[in-house]
């Protein structure tokens, strides 16, 4: 799903396989005639607004509390940016494809819906390529939200975001392999960087979980450029919990704060991974490009695509320290 954002127009570009031996790709073009860069910019805007007043924008903000109406004020503020999402873009996608909304069996389903058994695994799966400020918006979240008849985009479909159309339409071929292995690198603090106390922690509860896969534990001083690229050669999935460094100036400077070093973009993209499946990237901003040079996705999710890897755990802004490890909890119960 290309989701072209100009002053001229806006659509929705929606790629398809045919199903075929020869997977041929139809494209079905879906008019966003509600939407407008303009909108699109004041979007973003807002959104980051609003993520500095909650001190969510950058890692090292305090949260500012404020008045309870100033509260309701914010989530209001948030609510209609979801509302404008869903009823300008994501809408016409949905209705276009005729996904329905599905519910688990042992929920009460209204009338007229697709009841399925296992939720949300069984529901169609939509890549979102966005350009412009689009790119730096949450599309998996529009929804209408705080009106006692919700309706979201996760009820119709799950959303991943891709860089390029490469990434997911000629990915590397890959082998299955009896043992499953991944490195686990954990940099709670550095000398040029806020300690980040939880670090370890996530990386136990995540050792936890995986009973039968072979785990390689890096921490502190082991986590240098060298020895994380050499493990990362060798492993199917890589999970990182340190500090991310995002450098407006130059994207590909942008990187992983490790021990020694700082695992620059433009580093990880020489080399190869064969085994490269699945990385989770526990850092801030990890999924967020320069704004000067949207149209060319320039962040350290797109460098691991790049580098091989299928599939991306990524942020759009800082994470706290308390929410990394049950996201990662999730990611490894899904393998």
């Amino acid at each position: 799903m290309i989701l072209n954002v100009d002053d001229a127009r806006c659509d929705a570009l929606v790629l398809s396989l045919d199903g075929s031996e020869e997977k041929r790709v139809s494209v079905v073009n879906i008019p966003l005639t509600r939407f407008s860069n303009e909108k699109a910019q004041q979007l973003c805007d807002k959104l980051t607004e609003l993520l500095k007043s909650v001190g969510i924008r950058a890692r090292g903000e305090t949260r500012k509390s404020g008045r309870l109406h100033e509260e309701r004020t914010r989530d209001t503020k948030f609510k209609n940016i979801l509302r404008i999402l869903w009823l300008d873009v994501v809408h016409p996608v949905i209705h276009t494809l005729g996904y329905k909304v599905c519910y688990r069996k042992d929920t009460c389903a209204p009338t007229n819906t697709v009841v399925i058994e296992d939720h949300p695994e069984q529901l169609p799966r939509i890549w979102w390529c966005a350009t412009g400020s689009l790119a730096f918006l949450p599309m998996h979240a529009a929804g209408i939200y705080g009106t006692g008849a919700d309706t979201k985009l996760s009820d119709y479909a799950v959303s991943s975001y891709t860089p390029t159309l490469t990434a997911i339409l000629d990915p590397s071929a890959r082998t299955t392999r009896e043992e499953f292995a991944f490195p686990t690198i954990a940099q709670p603090s550095t000398a040029y960087a806020t300690p980040i106390p939880s670090t370890e922690d996530g990386v136990k509860q995540v050792q936890s979980l995986a009973h039968d896969v072979n785990v390689v534990s890096l921490k502190n001083e082991e986590t240098t450029v060298e020895r994380t690229l050499q493990e990362m050669k060798g492993t199917d999935l890589v999970h990182r919990v340190c500090h991310g460094k995002k450098d407006t100036g130059d994207p590909m400077k942008s990187g992983l704060l490790l021990h020694d070093d700082v695992l620059e973009l433009s580093e990880t993209v020489k080399h190869s991974f064969p085994r490269a499946d699945f990385a989770f990237l526990s850092a801030c901003e990890t999924a967020v490009g320069d704004e000067k040079i949207a149209e060319e996705s320039v962040h350290l999710a797109a460098g691991m695509f790049m580098a091989g890897y299928s599939g991306v755990i990524a942020t759009m802004w800082a994470i706290k320290d308390k929410d990394a490890p049950q996201v990662a909890r999730t990611c490894i119960r899904g393998f």
